[in-house]
């Protein structure tokens, strides 16, 4: 059984595509309380600490921190969630929100996954790739679901989306233009072109 409604999905879809396909600077939602809290905080129990699996550690100056892909290894309630999040109905709820048709779930879940960053860890701006390195597609969206329960915003770790230009194959960033807390069952979906 889905954890979301395909039905409220498209309704969600039909009533934010507008915002979504015309927020600067580059297409983008951010949506609280997407999905249900009970459901989303058994994935939250579930969340292995990074001594229980072999996480990938990105360490590098643009990014310390830990992800996992491999479902087979996760807790069921976080796997069948990433598959959910690959379904036909869930693509046709993306589609009618962002008004790309054709959109393909990425079974490899390159860049997906289970992602967390640890005390002292960091991810600084940068463009995200937008050509899968295995399927040899144009990676289209990114969607983010956060897990912090009772962030304080003091905290920092916002999300930025950040205007830029790019020139000779070069992206320049220029200026923040919108800071997003990442606050528990907070829903954010952008484009990676």
């Amino acid at each position: 059984m889905p954890i979301m409604n395909p039905k409220t999905l498209q309704q969600l879809a039909e009533s934010n595509a507008r915002d979504y396909q015309s927020n600067s600077p580059f297409p983008h939602i951010v949506l609280d309380e997407f999905m249900p809290k009970e459901a989303l905080k058994q994935v939250l129990d579930a969340f292995p600490s990074p001594e229980q699996l072999a996480f990938y550690q990105y360490d590098n100056p643009l990014e310390k921190k830990l992800a996992f892909d491999q479902l087979d290894q996760l807790p069921a309630c976080i796997a069948s969630l990433l598959q959910e999040l690959n379904s036909p109905a869930f693509l046709r709820f993306l589609e009618t929100l962002t008004g790309i048709e054709g959109l393909m779930g990425d079974p490899y879940y390159r860049g997906g996954g289970i992602h967390q960053i640890p005390k002292g860890g960091k991810l600084d701006v940068h463009v995200d790739f937008n050509c899968h390195p295995k399927l040899k597609l144009q990676r289209r969206l990114n969607a983010l679901i956060y897990l912090n329960e009772d962030w304080d915003e003091d905290y920092g770790g916002h999300f930025e989306l950040w205007s830029g230009r790019q020139e000779k194959g070069q992206h320049y960033l220029e200026q923040c233009e919108q800071s997003v807390l990442p606050i528990f069952n907070r829903f954010v979906l952008f484009n990676t072109s």
